[in-house]
């Protein structure tokens, strides 16, 4: 309430315990161990490196904030602000976090130099806020987009029969939907290596939470994917 959020907005998740990484870091992180030990034991037996591993509590909260203005300069600013303001608030505790153990900050710096060597890049990290930039899609622009890909099916399908020397018949079947479109997000490291929003982009899978709405990483163009398949009988 005092950061200004939407009433109502606020929801909070399933409290959940984090403590399982995927193979690919698992294996950098002994590769990275074994190098730090085989450093420590120059000039005698490499002694390992005991690193004890994190376990995080953690759960999902959502707000939402409006953006009223329409001119785009000033809705950078607004936002860029309000950005400043929430990170400032530390809402998930990240301050008040237990300092790591020299061991650990050392693998957590050996274990970030090598993702950037081999091109990889950092997410977010646990209690960071994470933006998301939404438009309401208005059922009658939906139906108009919904159309308009109907119509590009169509003729589609009609210039197919025609090189077949035949003619588009009745209609057979009918899919359609709408999506946000997130193509353009692997630019953003932030979205494409967090842990929800990277799987679901890499997966292809649809953000199924903001159907009905186009969503994006910055302020400003954000993008809604419309998609038709139609079936048709040839004659």
């Amino acid at each position: 309430d005092t950061l200004g959020a939407a009433k109502d907005s606020v929801k909070f998740g399933d409290v959940a315990i984090s403590q399982a990484q995927d193979d690919q870091q698992r294996q950098m992180e002994r590769m990275v161990m074994q190098r730090m030990a085989q450093r420590r034991g120059k000039g005698g037996a490499a002694k390992p490196v005991a690193v004890a591993r994190p376990v995080t509590v953690s759960l999902k909260l959502t707000a939402e904030w409006p953006l009223k203005t329409a001119d785009s300069t000033d809705m950078l600013v607004a936002s860029k602000k309000l950005q400043d303001t929430i990170t400032a608030a530390d809402l998930g505790g990240s301050k008040d976090a237990e300092e790591p153990a020299p061991e650990e900050e050392e693998l957590a710096e050996e274990m970030q130099q090598m993702a950037m060597n081999y091109g990889g890049q950092e997410g977010p990290k646990p209690g960071e806020p994470t933006f998301l930039f939404v438009a309401k899609i208005l059922a009658a622009d939906r139906e108009k987009a919904l159309a308009e890909a109907f119509r590009e099916a169509k003729a589609e399908a009609a210039q197919l029969a025609r090189a077949a020397d035949s003619e588009l018949g009745a209609l057979r079947s009918l899919h359609g939907g709408g999506a946000p479109d997130t193509d353009d997000w692997s630019s953003n490291p932030r979205y494409y290596n967090n842990p929800t929003f990277g799987r679901m982009m890499r997966s292809g899978m649809d953000v199924q939470d903001h159907t009905g709405e186009a969503i994006g990483p910055h302020a400003g163009t954000v993008k809604y994917k419309v998609t038709v398949t139609a079936a048709f009988a040839v004659k």
